[in-house]
């Protein structure tokens, strides 16, 4: 077999890594590298966000449709919702899926979510013609939608090498995962004040969010009183 070239080996080494091969010592074997060179690349911090692959999306398919068969059985106050199947879906496992893509899976699935037949072609909107959210001013969805490239903009350049002494791989990754999480905190925050117009109680929103209540209340009221001073 051909190895790979070189700058593409580290990235090679983590996927088999991902994969499930797990022991630098067998790594090394598989790439003929040292053992050193397992445990830099391992080490290294570049994140390059990818789709999950045909193999996880239908597995994580499977796994849904079966527990959807299941709640098919019950009575729909019984009924597992779109975060509860999420949660069980990647408890325990490194998924590759999205919190959308399962959201998108359940509801399209779910008869309670298909339009009704009574219902008129008119009142269905194209996908591309949704809103973001009803009753938001036109400039929010762009507003945070711009935080949240910022934010992965952060991460997408971090690239701590394995061979960086510690205090700078260190002053590198949190810099740059601490920017990137005050501007995930911002966008949380606009979100969450729609949901409070839109009556949305704080418990809901703490359950998705996975922020206690109370301390959710706390950082959205103090947001907004800062942004509206």
């Amino acid at each position: 077999m051909t190895a790979p070239e070189e700058h593409d080996l580290p990235a090679e080494i983590r996927r088999d890594h991902r994969a499930g091969d797990k022991l630098p010592s067998s790594l090394a074997a598989r790439h003929q590298v040292s053992r050193d060179y397992v445990m830099n690349a391992l080490a290294l911090i570049a994140p390059r966000p990818a789709p999950a692959t045909d193999i996880e999306y239908r597995a994580c398919s499977e796994r849904l449709d079966a527990a959807l068969a299941e709640d098919a059985a019950k009575s729909p106050d019984r009924h597992r919702d779109a975060f509860d199947l999420y949660q069980e879906l990647i408890q325990g496992r490194n998924e590759g899926v999205s919190y959308q893509w399962v959201w998108e899976h359940v509801t399209t699935r779910r008869p309670e979510h298909h339009p009704r037949p009574d219902t008129p072609d008119s009142a269905a909107e194209p996908a591309e013609d949704r809103s973001w959210a009803s009753s938001v001013p036109s400039d929010m969805p762009p507003f945070v939608t711009d935080l949240i490239n910022h934010a992965v903009r952060h991460l997408t350049e971090l690239h701590v090498r394995g061979s960086m002494p510690a205090v700078e791989g260190v002053e590198l990754a949190l810099a740059s995962l601490g920017a990137a999480q005050a501007l995930i905190g911002q966008a949380m925050n606009e979100v969450a004040l729609v949901g409070r117009a839109q009556g949305v109680p704080w418990d809901r929103m703490s359950r998705w969010a996975g922020i206690p209540p109370t301390e959710l209340a706390e950082h959205v009221t103090l947001y907004q009183h800062t942004t509206t001073l």
